[in-house]
């Protein structure tokens, strides 16, 4: 059975997809002559002709087509004989009974292969098919993978390159990198750090900061010299006496004053001893002096260095190292340059005060963190310019960890959980599709076998009784169908026994173009395929026929509908497509129809034609009841046809008022003025005409205002009449009462509440 049709480019139909869905058993399309009608059934016919169509069949098992249309007729009717139709004879009672049990057993076999096709393919979101559960873990897994590149896009966008809009490439990537081995596995932080610089666009070599030169420094300050007391000779005739004041600084610096004095002591002013000159000077020996040279170029080589030092950091900080940190370099040498401060100062003292030990603060361990500072800038100095030198080789590198990282790490639970659901279902299919092929091997030879069975007793004989009976009891005694000498299909012939196939009426020729279809859908065009499932497209058959004809026409399609809601045929689905009004409402006429909805097992379709494109529209009930009330509803649409809507307005005010009788429309006339008389005239001129001419076929395209305009002439026509009941009552819920119309004396007609059919 067909589920749904979709439609496009073909025809008259647009670009715009139209939908024929959901189908079910029985389908109802109406639509005017050229609106797109013929269209769906050529297509159900050879949808391989509509390449830009479609047609979804229900578990995907295509069922046989019969399609009654002007192709058909071409095709059948158009030679000296037409082709014979096969059906079971009645004396094959044993054969037909075998031929059903094989058609049980068919049928058994096709349920099986039809459930195995659903849990293989059904898109019933409760009981959802094996591919669909495939289609599903794959999106979720897709979506999973795409989430950690939305994640670390921001960073690791140079590893995405070429994945970047595309998830199913990024998830196929995923799992292609599932198998990458000999990779190193980083923690995510580092690799976010190596791609800062790796992957950066800006990445340049850079200079290595230079040492600091601190081992002079800590010579200088670790010297012995510091710590010495330094004294004169201590053999000399004064040693004792200044080993007892235990000051032999205040001594040498009192030798100043004393060469000043000459005689005299600079202290107590008492005379001194020729020889306490020379006394001292003995004691301040040369080695003595020696020391005081020591000190003094000691210190001047400190405060160098610490001059070396100071000009050294101020370069540092002008020179705008690479991954220095600036601000801890900084503390770092100030503490170093203020430590050699305070030592330039204990220096200074020491080489007045040459006995006293100074104390000298050591540097070495500030020394080692000013050089860390330096060393950790220069590693990353060093692995920089190595990434720099080797950029190609680490991107690469750095990529495929990134990958693992991804894969091994954020992946690894969402990977296992693929990797299992899939794994299982692709089992579960696999032995479904071999199911599946097993089923078809039994179903091809129980059908071979019908086949084989159908083509032993088949005969063309009975459907040209069949037709045969109908022609005559409806009259058509001049023409019958008869046998051709090899008895595989018929003729047409006159009681005379002439060929009469090219000489039929066009009245004669549809209905035994009918009577042959409605025969041929119950058999087959060959010795086999009898007893195939089917679906049925009856496309505008009473075209040409009385009403009579199209009476039993009618009644015979419905036999059909009845076989199909009983199950008790061959026909699974049927389509009725029609222009014909009345014969849509004698088809469709339903006395245990509600009349608000259709059955469960039955839709209705309009067909509609706008700026020359076709439109299909779904109902959910018959939306054809009367020929009156469809011109009714062409006046409620929202959508109004500019083209069409003014004669559509004429034939109501003609059909509703000819019902009506004895009432003047012309009457009216008096109550418009200026542009509204010009439109009133032109709408009631024709109606007391007495027949259809030239009016009959006047369209005239009006714009919306002009439109708008007319429906208020009409409804005013309809008010001024003392006919609004009826007006309301056909409107419904889309009347709308004009402007001042409680001013309007409004008396029900006698006829306002008839339902008025005009056929």
């Amino acid at each position: 059975m067909i589920e749904s049709i979709s439609v496009s480019q073909a025809g008259s139909y647009g670009n715009d997809v139209q939908n024929l869905m959901p189908l079910v058993k029985i389908n109802y399309i109406y639509g005017s002559n050229g609106a797109g009608k013929t269209t769906i059934s050529k297509i159900i016919h050879n949808e391989s002709h509509f390449p830009t169509c479609n047609i979804k069949w229900k578990n995907n098992n295509k069922l046989t087509t019969y399609v009654y249309n002007r192709d058909f007729v071409v095709n059948n009717f158009s030679g000296d004989s037409i082709q014979g139709v096969f059906t079971l004879g009645e004396e094959t009672k044993d054969l037909t009974d075998n031929i059903s049990q094989l058609i049980q057993q068919r049928d058994k076999e096709q349920s099986s292969i039809d459930s195995k096709k659903r849990n293989l393919d059904n898109n019933d979101s409760v009981n959802l098919g094996i591919y669909q559960k495939l289609e599903k873990i794959e999106l979720e897994f897709k979506n999973d993978c795409w989430s950690q590149k939305k994640k670390h896009d921001d960073y690791f966008y140079k590893a995405f390159e070429g994945l970047r809009n595309n998830q199913e490439k990024f998830k196929s990537k995923v799992l292609e990198e599932l198998f990458t081995k000999d990779v190193e596995l980083h923690q995510l932080p580092d690799l976010i750090s190596k791609a800062n610089s790796v992957y950066s666009d800006s990445l340049i070599a850079h200079k290595t900061i230079p040492l600091p030169n601190l081992s002079n420094i800590e010579k200088i300050v670790n010297d012995d010299i510091w710590e010495e007391k330094i004294l004169g000779k201590e053999d000399a005739s004064v040693a004792e006496i200044i080993k007892q004041l235990d000051n032999s600084d205040w001594v040498k610096e009192g030798i100043k004053y004393h060469d000043k004095l000459e005689t005299k002591c600079p202290f107590c002013q008492q005379d001194t001893p020729h020889s306490l000159k020379a006394d001292l000077e003995n004691y301040f020996d040369t080695r003595y002096l020696g020391k005081i040279e020591s000190i003094n170029t000691l210190l001047n080589n400190y405060i160098y260095e610490y001059n070396s030092l100071d000009n050294y950091v101020a370069r540092i900080n002008s020179e705008n190292y690479a991954f220095l940190d600036l601000e801890l370099f900084n503390t770092r040498s100030k503490l170093i340059l203020s430590t050699i401060s305070k030592n330039i100062d204990e220096a200074k003292r020491k080489s007045v005060e040459l006995s006293t030990p100074a104390i000298m603060i050591d540097l070495g361990e500030l020394a080692e963190e000013l050089l860390d500072v330096i060393l950790i800038a220069n590693k990353k100095i060093f692995y920089n310019n190595e990434l720099y030198n080797n950029r190609k080789i680490e991107r690469e590198k750095l990529t495929k960890e990134i990958w693992h990282y991804i894969v091994k790490t954020e992946l690894s639970d969402a990977i296992n959980k693929y990797n299992t659901e899939k794994s299982k279902l692709n089992r579960a299919r696999e032995g479904l599709i071999k199911g599946l092929e097993k089923d078809q091997i039994r179903l091809n030879n129980i059908i071979e076998k019908i086949r084989s069975e159908e083509s032993k007793k088949t005969s063309v004989t009975p459907t040209i009784i069949a037709i045969n009976r109908i022609l005559l009891s409806f009259g058509f005694k001049n023409f019958s169908l008869a046998p051709t000498p090899d008895s595989f299909s018929y003729k047409v012939v006159r009681e005379n026994g002439d060929n009469a196939l090219n000489t039929l009426s066009e009245g004669e020729k549809t209905f035994i173009t009918f009577l042959y279809f409605y025969n041929l859908i119950k058999g087959s065009n060959s010795a086999s395929g009898i007893m195939n499932d089917r679906v049925v497209v009856f496309d505008d058959p009473i075209s040409s026929l009385d009403s009579d004809i199209l009476f039993i026409v009618s009644s015979l399609m419905k036999k059909i509908i009845k076989d199909i809601r009983t199950n008790n045929s061959r026909i699974k689905q049927v389509f009725f497509l029609t222009h014909n009004i009345y014969f849509h409402k004698e088809l469709t006429f339903d006395m245990d129809r509600n009349l608000d909805a259709a059955r469960s097992d039955e839709t209705f379709w309009v067909i509609r034609k706008k700026d020359k494109l076709s439109f299909i529209e779904s109902h959910a009930c018959n939306p054809i009841k009367t020929s009156y009330d469809l011109l009714w509803s062409e006046i409620r649409r929202p959508d109004i046809n500019c083209i069409t809507i003014q004669n559509t307005m004429r034939r109501i005010l003609e059909n509703y008022f000819k019902i009506l009788g004895g009432f003047n429309v012309w009457k009216l006339e008096s109550h418009f003025e200026g542009d509204e008389k010009i439109a009133f005239n032109s709408l009631i001129s024709w109606i007391n005409d007495g027949s259809h001419h030239s009016n009959d076929d006047l369209y005239i395209t009006l714009d919306h205002n002009s439109v708008s305009k007319n429906l208020t002439i009409f409804q005013k026509i309809f008010e001024y009449s003392d006919n609004i009941a009826h007006y309301k009552m056909m409107m419904g819920e889309h009347y709308k009462a004009l402007p001042n119309d409680d001013d309007i004396d409004v008396k029900q007609s006698a006829n306002d509440e008839q339902n008025v059919e005009v056929i």
